[in-house]
C-alpha cells in the first residue's frame, strides 16, 4: 500500500485511479435516464455551431461552451447515451488529474493519492461526471484557473498567465460561478506580486483582456430574457450543508422535519471536522499562500449561489453551483486523512464507498426528475390516439419526436415558458405557444393556444401532482376522465408524481 504513495509510482497510481473512476461511472454512462435539463442541452447541441454560439439557439440561462463541446462530440460519434455523457466524463477525469497534480505540488504524494481516490468514488463527483450538463466542464475550467494562478508563482510566467486568461474566458462561457473563481485567483495574484510593479501591471492587463473577451458575449446573453434561475432550492440546503456537500447525499431528500436536517448537518460536521481541520492546517504548514487561496475559494463557492436569490426572489442554495467548494473539501479531507493511522483511513474510505453506493442508488432509482424518454414516450403512444391533442409542459420533452405518429405531431402543443427563438424545433412538429412568459404572475394559455386546443374533443396533458388547471384554461368546457402515472414522486412526495391526464369535451 505504501508503494502507491511513492514518487516513482505516481503515473501508475494515476492510471489506476482513473480506471477506478471509469468503472464507477460506467453504469451511469449507460443509463438511459435523463433529466429534463439534460435533454434541453442535447436539443440545443443538435443545432449548428454558429447557432449555438451566436444564433437563435443561444440559451441565455446556460452559456454556450458546453453545448458547443457536446455538438463537437455528437457530430462524428452519433447520438447514443454514452456519447451524450462522454464529454462530462472526460472533463471529470481531467478534474481528477489536476486535483492530484495540485495536491502533490501543494502538499505531498500521499495527499495526492487520497484526493484522487476521494474524487473517484465521491457521489457528487460521480454525478457531475455523468450528467449531460456543463458542471463537469466548469469544474475542470475552475481547476485550470487555479492551476494558472499557481503556476504563475513559479517559472514561465507569461504562459501560466495566458492559461489563466483562457480558462477564465472559457469558464465564463460555461458557468458564471467560474467567474468568481477567476476573480479570487486574480486578487490572489495581485497580492502575491504587490511589491513588483511590472508583474502587477501584467496581472492587471491580463484581467482586462479576460474581461474584454468575456464582454463580447454579453450583448448576446442579455438580448434575450435572462433566466439565471431554475427551480428554487429550500432552506434545508443551508441546514444540511455538510450532509449535502461533504457526504454527497444531494439527492437523498426525504420530506424530513427541519430538526432532522439540522441534526444531520451537525452530526456530519462533527464526524468530518477532524480530517477537514487537520487537513487545512497541514496545508497551512506546507504552503500558507495556498491554504489562504483555498479558504477564499471555499467561501466564495459557498456564498456565490446565494446570489441567485436576487434573480428568483427566494432563498436559494443549489449544490450544483458549489463544485469549487467540493474541490476544496476533497483537498482538505485528503490532507487530513494522510496524517491518520491506516486503519482509521481505510475505515473512512470504506464509509465513503458505502455512502456512494446508497446515494447513487437513490439518485438513479428515486429521483423524480430522472427518467427514460424512450419508455415515457412509448407509454404515451399506447394512450394517445392520432386525433387527440397533447400538451407537454416544456419543449425538451418532445426530444424523441419519433415516438409520435405523423398525425400526432400535428396536434402537439408545447408550453414554451417565455423563451421564444432559442428552442430548436424537431422536423414534422407543429408548435403553438400556449403559455405566457416564465415567472409571470398569471401564467395561462394564450388565446391562440386555447383556440387550437378546442378543436380537439380529447386533450392529453403532462402534469405534476394533482393540479386541475387545464379545464380552467379551456373555459371549463372539458372534464378529466383518465389519469395515468408516468413517474412516481419518489422522495419528493405526492405533489411531484408525474401524470398523463386526459380531458374530454363536455356534451
Amino acid at each position: 500500500m505504501a508503494d502507491i504513495y511513492s514518487q516513482q509510482q505516481r503515473v501508475v497510481t494515476l492510471l489506476l485511479i482513473l480506471l477506478l473512476a471509469a468503472v464507477v461511472r460506467l453504469p451511469f454512462m449507460l443509463d438511459p435516464g435523463l433529466t429534463g435539463d439534460e435533454v434541453n442541452y442535447i436539443m440545443i447541441a443538435r443545432c449548428g455551431l454558429s447557432d449555438i454560439l451566436f444564433g437563435k439557439a443561444l440559451d441565455p440561462s446556460n452559456p454556450p461552451l458546453y453545448m458547443a463541446l457536446l455538438h463537437g462530440i455528437m457530430t462524428p460519434a452519433g447520438e447514443r447515451v454514452w456519447v451524450w455523457k462522454l464529454g462530462s466524463v472526460l472533463c471529470n477525469m481531467g478534474f481528477i488529474v489536476l486535483l492530484m497534480t495540485l495536491s502533490r505540488r501543494w502538499v505531498d504524494n500521499k495527499t495526492a493519492v487520497l484526493a484522487g481516490l476521494l474524487a473517484a468514488i465521491h457521489p457528487w463527483q460521480v454525478y457531475l461526471g455523468t450528467e449531460v450538463r456543463g458542471y463537469a466542464l466548469a469544474a475542470l475550467l475552475a481547476m485550470l484557473v487555479i492551476a494558472g494562478a499557481d503556476g504563475y508563482q513559479r517559472r514561465h510566467r507569461l504562459g501560466w498567465l495566458g492559461l489563466w486568461v483562457l480558462a477564465s474566458v472559457a469558464g465564463f462561457l460555461t458557468h458564471y460561478s467560474v467567474v468568481g473563481v477567476s476573480m479570487v485567483t486574480g486578487l490572489y495574484l495581485l497580492w502575491t506580486v504587490r511589491h513588483d510593479r511590472r508583474q502587477a501591471a501584467r496581472v492587471c492587463i491580463a484581467g482586462a483582456v479576460a474581461a474584454a473577451l468575456c464582454g463580447l458575449w454579453l450583448p448576446l446573453l442579455v438580448s434575450q430574457p435572462m433566466n439565471l434561475g431554475g427551480s428554487a432550492e429550500n432552506v434545508w440546503h443551508l441546514a444540511g450543508l455538510f450532509v449535502v456537500q461533504t457526504l454527497g447525499t444531494t439527492y437523498l431528500r426525504p420530506a424530513l422535519p427541519i430538526f432532522w436536517l439540522v441534526a444531520g448537518g451537525v452530526l456530519a460536521l462533527l464526524v468530518f471536522a477532524a480530517p477537514l481541520v487537520s487537513g487545512f492546517f497541514a496545508l497551512w504548514k506546507t504552503n500558507q499562500r495556498t491554504a489562504l487561496m483555498t479558504a477564499l475559494l471555499f467561501i466564495v463557492a459557498i456564498l456565490l449561489p446565494l446570489t441567485r436569490s436576487l434573480f428568483i426572489g427566494s432563498l436559494s442554495f443549489s449544490t450544483r453551483y458549489t463544485f469549487v467548494a467540493n474541490m476544496c473539501i476533497l483537498l482538505c479531507l485528503a490532507a487530513g486523512l494522510a496524517r491518520w493511522q491506516r486503519p482509521l483511513r481505510l475505515a473512512f474510505l470504506g464509509g465513503i464507498v458505502a455512502l456512494s453506493a446508497v446515494s447513487l442508488y437513490q439518485f438513479k432509482y428515486v429521483y423524480v426528475g430522472r427518467s427514460d424518454p424512450a419508455a415515457i414516450y412509448e407509454r404515451i403512444g399506447r394512450c394517445v390516439t392520432v386525433d387527440d391533442a397533447i400538451v407537454l409542459p416544456r419543449i425538451h420533452l418532445a426530444m424523441h419526436a419519433e415516438y409520435f405518429a405523423e398525425g400526432q405531431l400535428a396536434n402537439l402543443f408545447i408550453v414554451r415558458e417565455g423563451r421564444p427563438g432559442c428552442w430548436p424545433v424537431p422536423s414534422g412538429a407543429n408548435w403553438v405557444d400556449i403559455c405566457q412568459a416564465q415567472n409571470a404572475p398569471d401564467r395561462h394559455f394564450t388565446a391562440t393556444g386555447c383556440e387550437q386546443l378546442r378543436k380537439h374533443d380529447r386533450v392529453w396533458c403532462w402534469q405534476f401532482g394533482k393540479q386541475e388547471d387545464l379545464p380552467e384554461m379551456l373555459d371549463q368546457r372539458y372534464a378529466l376522465d383518465q389519469r395515468h402515472v408516468i413517474s412516481p414522486g419518489g422522495q419528493f412526495g405526492a405533489e411531484t408524481v408525474i401524470y398523463l391526464t386526459r380531458y374530454t369535451r363536455l356534451p
